[in-house]
């Protein structure tokens, strides 16, 4: 992620982003873009996770065994 937020600091888009070295660790484009990637990986992450669990809400169940039964049930093999 490191080298992708370089790369991207180091582009035209880094130079419009900050006016300082854009390949400074501290601060600039690098330490911007940087965020940014780890914000949107982060986010893609939680949505992903929430749309697998919803996707397998129709297996909840008010006991365990009925919940096992649907989900043997439904399994594919």
């Amino acid at each position: 992620m490191r080298t992708l937020a370089k790369l991207a600091a180091a582009g035209e888009d880094g130079m419009s982003i900050s006016p300082l070295r854009n390949l400074d660790k501290k601060s600039g484009a690098f330490a911007i873009m940087l965020s940014q990637f780890r914000r949107a990986l982060g986010v893609t992450i939680v949505r992903d996770m929430a749309n697998h669990k919803l996707s397998r809400l129709h297996y909840v169940r008010a006991t365990a065994k009925d919940a096992r039964n649907t989900a043997e049930a439904n399994h594919i093999v």
